[in-house]
């Protein structure tokens, strides 16, 4: 019986930077194929750092945000500081989203939330002026 497996020559690294080049060129549907077939190779025992994991999941983020899926770049987003907590774009990404979505919703949870992911990101990279700037914008809102 045939059984049908992943190509062996498929490296994850390698799908990874083809998926940022579509990414790039704005051919979304193509890069978030590209990037799930390699969380898909991770599941099925092929071997991914935890910072490459990160970063896929971190871009799937960026795609559902692109297509004003909030839900689930929150979800995207989670799952990357999971597998790696200092990843302080993500921690920045997932900040601005959530405030986007207190802004319109007028969610303090989605407020609270904002500004837990702020102060990951602030711990991180405290040099990132937007930090600030978001911090200055929402805290009068709290």
């Amino acid at each position: 019986m045939l059984k049908l497996v992943p190509a062996l020559h498929e490296d994850p690294k390698s799908l990874y930077d083809k998926a940022n080049l579509y990414f790039v060129k704005g051919c979304m549907d193509i890069a978030e194929s590209l990037y799930h077939k390699v969380l898909n190779l991770s599941e099925s025992g092929v071997k991914i750092s935890p910072e490459l994991k990160a970063d896929i999941l971190h871009n799937l983020g960026m795609i559902s945000e692109r297509r004003h899926n909030l839900r689930a770049a929150i979800k995207f987003y989670r799952q990357a500081v999971r597998n790696d907590k200092q990843h302080s774009m993500t921690w920045l990404f997932l900040a601005k989203v959530y405030l986007e979505r207190y802004e319109k919703l007028g969610n303090k949870q989605d407020h609270q939330a904002g500004f837990r992911a702020l102060n990951k990101a602030a711990e991180f990279k405290p040099e990132y002026p937007v930090i600030r700037i978001l911090k200055e914008r929402f805290s009068q809102e709290q």
